[in-house]
């Protein structure tokens, strides 16, 4: 079987990102996909390029000529599954940030396919989200169990690397809770996205995991 093509998946994919940002919190913002020169991988951002993909700038959160009160980051490292079929998520990270100048971060969505160990060899969740703030109980929690570790540095799971957090979640928190004015019709287009992901999501599940698929179906009937 003829491999996939993984730039023109990469493509669907950001063309996928960019339409659920200009449809709910911003307004004419450009993703871009671009793969290193042997065609194994491939990144999506903002403004990024060949020589640089992995430095995506940030993304103004706005949908007017106001000035943005906040901003993301967006980056998708890419690659084909085994099987080269189908587009596989290398590492990913969806960060939310008070300033352009990256040095207010608010909170990280996180995403390693591969395993990223603790100093002690334990894995970290391979999906999770960092936080960020002046001070937490958990700072002092770590600090009685002798640890030195401030609330940013903790990986907190959100679920495993299949039915993760996606960038729309992040949006409809942050319309939800008043951090972001969004278009008309957001809640459309959030949903829209969401049943996408679900289902590709889904499918990988089921290719991964065919007696369980079967099992189900069976029990149905």
């Amino acid at each position: 079987m003829k491999p996939a093509d993984l730039a023109r998946l990469a493509r669907d994919f950001a063309s996928q990102i960019q339409d659920l940002l200009n449809r709910t919190i911003t307004k004419g913002i450009p993703i871009t996909a671009v793969l290193y020169p042997d065609g194994k991988q491939g990144w999506i951002g903002f403004q990024i390029n060949k020589q640089t993909p992995h430095a995506a700038k940030p993304i103004p959160v706005t949908i007017s000529q106001a000035a943005p009160k906040c901003f993301l980051v967006i980056l998708h490292r890419l690659e084909l599954d085994p099987e080269k079929a189908h587009l596989a998520t290398t590492s990913s990270r969806i960060e939310l940030h008070l300033s352009d100048d990256l040095q207010n971060p608010i909170a990280r969505y996180d995403y390693n396919r591969e395993p990223v160990f603790t100093k002690k060899g334990l894995p970290y969740p391979a999906a999770h989200i960092h936080l960020h703030g002046v001070d937490s109980p958990v700072n002092r929690l770590a600090n009685n169990m002798g640890v030195s570790r401030q609330l940013s540095d903790f990986h907190w799971p959100t679920g495993g690397k299949r039915f993760r957090p996606t960038l729309g979640d992040l949006i409809e928190f942050m319309i939800v809770e008043e951090l972001a004015i969004p278009h008309n019709q957001w809640q459309e287009t959030i949903e829209e996205h969401r049943q996408r992901w679900f289902e590709l999501q889904l499918s990988a599940a089921v290719r991964r995991n065919p007696e369980i698929a079967r099992t189900a179906l069976d029990s149905g009937r």
